[in-house]
């Protein structure tokens, strides 16, 4: 008899720090703005192949790019991501073009954002999914090929030519 209010007790418990703990739209809208910046860090050139990274163009250059992406970042967050509380946890949604999709889930504090989001993140911010940039490779190599056999064919003709 005792083991059941033990187990009672302890799921008693988990739920009320489950209720408790429920993150709030403020910590699923952090969570989503912290993933789209890192998102986007990761997408962008390195400084390196751009030019000096020292100059103090370059420097002013890479603050304002930062300061006028997150402005854009936070009022796109701000607009499109909602959280919908169901008490022990909440959903993260994201509405695009009249499409609503749940993209994560809170629970103890936690906002788990899904993977699905970086593909969708990366084509919305220029980026390609892997399938995309095999495809481009593929197109990529096509055409060298074709240059190649034209440049090829053009060395032939003139040598049968002289």
């Amino acid at each position: 008899m005792k083991t059941k209010y033990l187990i009672f007790g302890i799921v008693a418990f988990v739920i009320l720090i489950a209720v408790i703990t429920n993150p709030n739209e403020d910590r699923h809208k952090s969570a989503v703005k912290s993933k789209i910046l890192s998102l986007t860090l990761t997408l962008q050139k390195p400084v390196d192949e751009m030019g000096d990274v020292n100059s103090p163009l370059a420097q002013a250059g890479m603050g304002l790019g930062s300061m006028i992406g997150g402005a854009i970042v936070e009022q796109l967050v701000n607009t499109c991501v909602s959280e919908d509380n169901y008490v022990l946890f909440s959903l993260t949604k994201i509405t695009w073009n009249g499409e609503t999709r749940i993209i994560g889930v809170g629970v103890f504090g936690n906002v788990f954002l899904t993977d699905k989001i970086d593909e969708t993140l990366k084509k919305g911010f220029g980026g390609n999914t892997e399938e995309e940039e095999m495809k481009m490779k593929e197109r990529e190599q096509e055409k060298m090929d074709s240059l190649f056999n034209d440049a090829a064919k053009s060395v032939k003709e003139e040598e049968e030519i002289k």
